[in-house]
């Protein structure tokens, strides 16, 4: 499912229209590096998600009667909060070839930039992944890949493999200039993957900074992105709003299945 149309009326046809936030955002972050544990209906603030740890096993003889156990339960309440975006356009440039379009793919980026600038870096409400007082400090990059080697098997002694890595611009930059050896041209990285796993680069991640992961530790709840177009805000400018949202939330819960990485640390 995409935005683009050949007409602006049919983007948001009917009044609001709800699209799966993964099939039209696909630059967000959210639902690539998280367990998204629920959908949000409607303006629901938060989303309580279960959680247990792995059950233990045993061997028993055969007939042996098998011990029950009582599992820990637990849920984290995950709050949810709504990013949204507003413009106003001329009837006439809204009747216009493709404005429409070139209007919604805009607002489409501006709410997918918004959600991994928050993802990563928000102060509260929500905390942003790299905010979370329980986040090990950043370890240095150094001059090889030592530093992936040593966060890639700690989060695999917490029981899972790592499975993403997303980097910023300029960390991804220092990363390329190391060398495969002394003397070489070659870089020793030369493609969008490190110790095999998939290398997100976004600018919202901050600089010189890479984070590297398993969906696990962060579960999220996401809400569908709404459209939505009107002609009576803006009637006395002959003039037509449109309007994106988005609701959206997560919770960091296994903080040690997630490592960060510094150049300029």
């Amino acid at each position: 499912m995409t935005l683009t149309t050949t007409n602006s009326a049919e983007v948001f046809r009917p009044n609001v229209t709800a699209f799966v936030a993964s099939d039209v955002l696909n630059d967000e972050l959210l639902t690539k590096i998280t367990t998204v544990a629920g959908a949000v209906e409607g303006d629901e603030p938060s989303l309580l998600v279960g959680y247990t740890p792995d059950v233990g096993a045993a061997f028993y003889a055969e007939g042996q009667e098998i011990t029950a156990q009582t599992p820990t339960l637990g849920q984290w309440e995950v709050k949810t909060h709504k990013v949204a975006a507003l413009v106003n356009v001329t009837n006439e440039l809204d009747r216009a070839g493709n404005a429409g379009n070139v209007l919604a793919e805009g607002m489409r980026r501006g709410l997918a930039r918004k959600a991994n600038e928050a993802l990563f870096n928000n102060a509260s409400a929500p905390t942003g992944i790299l905010n979370d007082s329980d986040l090990a400090a950043a370890t240095a990059l150094g001059t090889s890949l030592d530093s992936f080697n040593t966060a890639y098997w700690s989060i695999a002694e917490t029981g899972v493999t790592p499975n993403y890595i997303v980097g910023s611009p300029s960390a991804m930059a220092a990363l390329g200039s190391i060398k495969a050896a002394t003397g070489s041209n070659q870089p020793l990285v030369d493609d969008m993957t490190v110790m095999g796993l998939p290398v997100y680069v976004s600018t919202a991640m901050a600089a010189d900074r890479f984070l590297i992961g398993h969906t696990s530790a962060v579960v999220s709840a996401v809400g569908p992105l709404r459209l939505a177009k009107s002609q009576d805000a803006a009637f006395a400018y002959d003039a037509t709003s449109l309007r994106a949202t988005w609701r959206f939330g997560w919770a960091v819960v296994q903080p040690d299945r997630l490592a960060v990485i510094s150049t300029a640390a």
